[in-house]
């Protein structure tokens, strides 16, 4: 049952670290998966709140439920037979949750999702909803393919190659009650610390009450499915769920300033060049390009650290609609400027093959201003963003993605070209011309792992030099400046 929730919880989680800016759909469905370890199946149903997922399956008469957040990377697995519940990291414990990337219809292997190898297939209506059919390599290494409705923007069916199989059916869209993803009243939280192992005495409820009666986590453990209690001994002794993740990393800071507040304003500038020289049998080509991005992205919505080993401190994170009703509107802005030199000498050439020798020189200008409520989602002007602190608050890593898509952005390329003439067949001349314009988009994407926090809560700034990747897959050499000021 292990594995089955595994892969649910892989697709459940294709919101991932990244949030992006489309508001989600909130909906429940039901949900019947195919164990790849023995071809069984399990069924039950799956609850989606935009931020978090519920899940409750049945096997074998064993029920369990998952709540997962995903952008703070944790989960609480809850036995309704027991009343009890774990807090742990995804990744460990009887339910191994992976993290992966945003489930994007038109491309499932952005966003940081884990998935390489992406291949689209057609759009096809599965329980009456339009899906884009992706095959793709996930990040277990299995050959996945997967229909991501083009509405829910969550897989409605998934198939791989070992044989696992998982669909939700119906699809009942509409908010779902904040209480799902609650604990609820009168469960006890299982608490590891110093406690017997238990288990290892088969399936089914009612087995393993004897000497362990008094021990609430060997009871509990009795019930679970041999894999499920190798796992959660593995959990208990620090490890990380057969993941080979070695021993647990310490608690965390919980209550700190940096998870209070509205919020954090993010003013982003990247400064970066590139270029290219090459020698031809004609002569030589130089080209070079820098692009200026300046960019604010309103970080307001916290996941609390959780205190629980291997999770992080808070994370902050740019979502649209998310926050208080006073930052919702904060704008979420982006500025370019891009220009390019490309000098050719082709004065080798003989006369006889393409026109005669050549110099010329080209200068390409771009730019581009888009400001866009944060609260309003845009195909013009889209986001992703966020800034995830380690559990003992020394460093934080920021993650960051700004492009407009779509967008008026005009290139203006002016040429000058200097004909050196050929003996007795034309004589040198100049010509000036201005190549089409084109309207491309623009934008980059930026991540910076281990910036140092501040001794204090309160606008501070750095900058790193570092390669970032624009749009159109360019790799800067650039100089990425960054402002966080609270928004009060």
């Amino acid at each position: 049952m292990t594995r089955m929730i595994r892969c649910l919880l892989a697709v459940a989680t294709l919101m991932g670290p990244s949030v992006v800016a489309q508001r989600p759909i909130e909906f429940k469905a039901n949900v019947k998966m195919v164990d790849a370890s023995d071809g069984t199946t399990s069924t039950g149903v799956m609850y989606f709140g935009g931020a978090k997922i519920r899940t409750e399956l049945s096997k074998d008469g064993q029920n369990i439920i998952v709540l997962a957040d995903p952008v703070a990377k944790s989960q609480l697995i809850m036995m309704p037979d027991d009343k009890m519940y774990m807090e742990l990291p995804m990744g460990q414990g009887p339910v191994n949750m992976p993290i992966t990337g945003s489930s994007d219809p038109t491309n499932p292997c952005s966003g940081g999702s884990g998935n390489t190898d992406c291949v689209k297939g057609a759009t096809e209506s599965v329980n009456g909803h339009p899906a884009v059919r992706w095959e793709y390599t996930n990040h277990e290494g299995t050959r996945t393919r997967a229909w991501v409705s083009t509405k829910l923007r969550f897989p409605v069916k998934t198939e791989d190659d070992d044989g696992g199989k998982m669909e939700i059916s119906n699809i009942a869209e509409g908010p779902q009650a904040a209480t799902l993803f609650a604990i609820p009243a009168g469960y006890t939280k299982m608490d590891f610390g110093g406690m017997g192992m238990g288990g290892g005495r088969g399936r089914g409820r009612g087995q393993g009450r004897g000497a362990d009666a008094g021990n609430p986590i060997a009871a509990a453990m009795a019930n679970m499915s041999p894999e499920m209690q190798a796992a959660m001994a593995e959990a208990m002794r620090g490890g990380g769920g057969g993941r080979g993740r070695g021993n647990a990393a310490p608690a965390g800071v919980t209550g700190s300033p940096w998870e209070s507040g509205k919020g954090w304003m993010l003013s982003l500038t990247v400064v970066g060049t590139t270029g290219k020289n090459e020698n031809t049998p004609f002569g030589s080509r130089r080209y070079s390009y820098s692009a200026e991005y300046v960019a604010s992205v309103p970080f307001n919505n916290v996941s609390p650290a959780a205190g629980v080993p291997g999770t992080p401190g808070p994370i902050w994170i740019y979502g649209v609609g998310l926050g208080d009703a006073d930052v919702r509107n904060l704008p979420l802005t982006l500025s370019v400027q891009t220009k390019s030199r490309e000098d050719v000498d082709n004065s080798k050439e003989v006369c006889s093959l393409t026109g005669g020798p050549f110099t010329s020189v080209a200068l390409m200008t771009g730019g581009v201003k888009k400001s866009i409520p944060s609260s309003q989602p845009s195909g013009e002007l889209v986001a992703q963003g966020m800034m995830k602190f380690a559990p003992d608050l020394k460093t934080f890593d920021l993650t960051a993605r700004v492009s407009g898509n779509n967008s008026a952005v005009t290139e203006v390329t002016k040429k000058q070209i200097n004909n050196l003439g050929c003996k007795g067949e034309r004589e040198p001349s100049v010509e000036n011309k201005t190549d089409p314009q084109r309207v491309i988009s623009y934008g980059f994407d930026v991540d910076i792992k281990g910036i140092p926090v501040p001794g204090a809560v309160g606008p501070f700034t750095g900058s790193r030099k570092m390669s970032v990747k624009d749009a159109s897959n360019r790799m800067l050499d650039a100089t990425v400046t960054w402002t966080f000021t609270p928004i009060r």
